[in-house]
């Protein structure tokens, strides 16, 4: 399997395309953000974004649903002062819970990744004491 960058795209590029993040990340941001108080869809999306996690509005709102029935949110219609109802979404002890376990196997995962990476950069340095192969056409 050869990488996206090894087949002529640009790596900026690449960093420049928001990845399609895995169900389970969208619920872990969903249950951080709302561990700071209840909010609504929309302002739940304008916070995502902010924290540059792409995530459609259907997508969003379907995991939210998923979230209510598991019980890890709750959720009433509240009346705006302007404009339609809006359904307010707010944490559920068992949605703290969700959030705490996520948040632990996130930081074990983080700490493979960054392993990894490291591995990684050390494998791309020559070992010490070897001299780089000349380029190509100088003399020796």
């Amino acid at each position: 399997m050869s990488s996206p960058a090894a087949d002529g795209e640009d790596t900026a590029e690449l960093s420049a395309k928001p990845p399609r993040l895995p169900k389970q990340l969208i619920t872990a941001w969903v249950l951080l953000l709302l561990s700071d108080g209840a909010a609504h869809g929309y302002q739940l999306h304008r916070e995502l974004d902010a924290q540059h996690v792409s995530v459609d509005a259907s997508r969003l709102y379907r995991n939210l649903h998923c979230l209510e029935r598991d019980g890890c949110v709750n959720s009433r219609w509240e009346t705006a002062v302007a404009g339609p109802r809006r359904r307010c979404y707010r944490l559920t002890p068992a949605g703290r819970r969700m959030l705490d376990d996520t948040a632990a196997r996130l930081g074990v995962i983080a700490e493979l990744h960054a392993r990894f990476v490291g591995v990684y950069r050390r494998s791309l340095r020559p070992p010490a004491g070897d001299d780089p192969p000349p380029a190509r056409g100088a003399s020796i």
